[in-house]
């Protein structure tokens, strides 16, 4: 399905969409894609909307009983991308970390979060959207980006590009394809980013959430995409078919 231009709707109607994504994304990972042991929920970071980000958490020892379900699928090796960059961690460790930790206090070990158009509008959403992706990069989480929104003011190049510059990397330049970008970070000893872009118009390509340094599952962004406008009510989807 072709991504809609979300900026015809107003804030409310888009994070409504946006609930509908983050929850698709949410209940195939729990259902379908993620190993045995690892589970998946959607939190809300910001108020006053609804869940804006998925976090992964780490499978629990044998000896302390299984968590989580669904059928479980094989890690993958990385990913074919047609943009990525590599950095070792080492170089631009910063000398406190900050660990953000599950509600249930078991570590995150993997999130997944989708930009919203706030998140580039204000200065002040803006800097609070960039710092608390390099938490998780500083904490050792992967990360899995969506940015649907083309860049602004804030980000020429894209939400990659600020947070790569500000986690100590050079950022390549955009490759071809589109305004739009998925992007998706391992981290270990080294961190790893791929990659791929897209516009309106365009399918949300599929991409890697990595849940061990260099293994990943694949996220069919697509699917998730079309379940989720399969829900949106008749009136949003008037004004984004216009």
């Amino acid at each position: 399905m072709p991504l809609h231009d979300w900026s015809k709707v107003i804030s409310n109607e888009y994070h409504d969409f946006h609930g509908l994504w983050i929850y698709a994304i949410r209940n195939l990972l729990n259902k379908v894609l993620l190993p045995p042991g690892y589970y998946a929920t959607a939190e809300q970071v910001v108020p006053p909307h609804s869940a804006d980000v998925v976090t992964l958490g780490a499978p629990v020892s044998p000896r302390k009983g299984k968590r989580g379900s669904g059928g479980g699928t094989a890690l993958a090796a990385k990913p074919k991308s047609k943009a990525w960059e590599l950095l070792t961690e080492e170089k631009i460790r910063p000398r406190r970390r900050v660990v953000i930790r599950h509600n249930s206090g078991e570590d995150i070990i993997a999130a997944i979060e989708l930009v919203s158009p706030a998140n580039k509008r204000a200065r002040a959403s803006f800097r609070a959207f960039v710092n608390k992706s390099l938490n998780y990069l500083y904490s050792g989480i992967h990360l899995l980006l969506i940015d649907p929104f083309a860049p602004g003011r804030g980000d020429p190049q894209g939400m990659h590009a600020v947070i790569w510059r500000r986690y100590g990397g050079h950022p390549k330049p955009r490759p071809d394809g589109g305004l739009r970008t998925v992007v998706s970070y391992s981290v270990g000893k080294k961190i790893a980013v791929y990659l791929e872009p897209f516009d309106l118009g365009d399918p949300v390509p599929d991409m890697s959430l990595f849940l061990v340094p260099g293994k990943a599952i694949t996220v069919p962004l697509e699917s998730t995409y079309q379940e989720a406008w399969d829900n949106v009510p008749d009136q949003i989807r008037d004004k984004l078919l216009a």
